[in-house]
């Protein structure tokens, strides 16, 4: 009886909407992690370093320019 009253008393729980900024920023971020394991693999091998390092300076400039483009960076 208790319990049930404790349910009705409690708050609902605020549901998390993802917008797609939030989705597209994720997305770049998801792409230059995977590069800077591609560096890390690259350097940890000695072979495709410079590809691997300039894959990453790619990525992470198209990452500054989602952010930009949905106004969280300067």
């Amino acid at each position: 009886m208790v319990r049930a009253e404790v349910e009705q008393v409690r708050p609902p729980v605020p549901r998390v909407v993802v917008s797609r900024p939030d989705a597209e920023i994720m997305a770049a971020c998801h792409k230059v992690a995977l590069a800077a394991d591609r560096l890390a693999q690259a350097k940890f091998s000695g072979t495709g370093e410079i590809a691997a390092r300039q894959a990453l300076i790619r990525t992470a400039t198209t990452l500054g320019n989602v952010m930009k483009r949905h106004g969280r960076m300067p």
